[in-house]
């Protein structure tokens, strides 16, 4: 059995990554006008949702077999 250690160095860190997103997100829009930035998240809503969908149908099939 193996102790995890408190006082490891994080190997991700949430807040860079999110620092990150948000400059790529930001310099992506900037030239946008709003209803193609409202189109813009919309379609990473729906990238999301599929992906989920997707996972659900491969668990449903796993189940099944």
């Amino acid at each position: 059995m193996t102790t995890s250690n408190p006082m490891k160095t994080k190997t991700f860190d949430a807040v860079l990554e999110s620092r990150r997103w948000k400059a790529n997100v930001a310099q992506q829009t900037q030239s946008m006008n709003r209803e193609q930035v409202l189109e813009f998240f919309d379609k990473d809503k729906a990238l999301a949702a599929l992906a989920k969908m997707r996972q659900a149908a491969l668990q449903r099939a796993k189940a099944q077999a």
